[in-house]
């Protein structure tokens, strides 16, 4: 039986951001939501993992939050492999509230783009 998990509606990135996970690990965010976001590594991390910070690197600021790795898998590419990783976001993390309020201005921003 498959489970079925709802979703946050998710921002995707043509241009995926920089990010870094606990401050080693180099990886590239490809979207991202209020519950968590799905980021390329170079490092393979296992599931169930506990991130103490996701850094997620934007043109404006810098937003660190803490998560839990609930999906990976290696991608082969032409140049080596690369890891996907599926983060949950700890909701009880008081700087989520600053990533929902990125997460608002980013949307807003994208609305405006199509608009004009």
């Amino acid at each position: 039986m498959k489970i079925h998990v709802e979703r946050a509606d998710r921002i995707e990135f043509k241009n995926p951001l920089p990010s870094s996970i606990d401050g080693e690990i180099k990886g590239r965010i490809h979207n991202v939501s209020e519950t968590g976001c799905k980021v390329n590594a170079g490092s393979w991390v296992k599931v169930n993992s506990t991130v103490h910070r996701i850094a997620i690197s934007s043109e404006q600021e810098e937003i660190s939050v803490g998560g839990q790795i609930v999906r990976a898998r290696m991608i082969p590419e032409e140049h080596g492999s690369v890891y996907e990783l599926g983060i949950r976001f700890q909701q009880d993390d008081p700087a989520l509230a600053h990533l929902q309020d990125w997460l608002q201005r980013i949307q807003q921003e994208q609305l405006n783009q199509v608009h004009h």
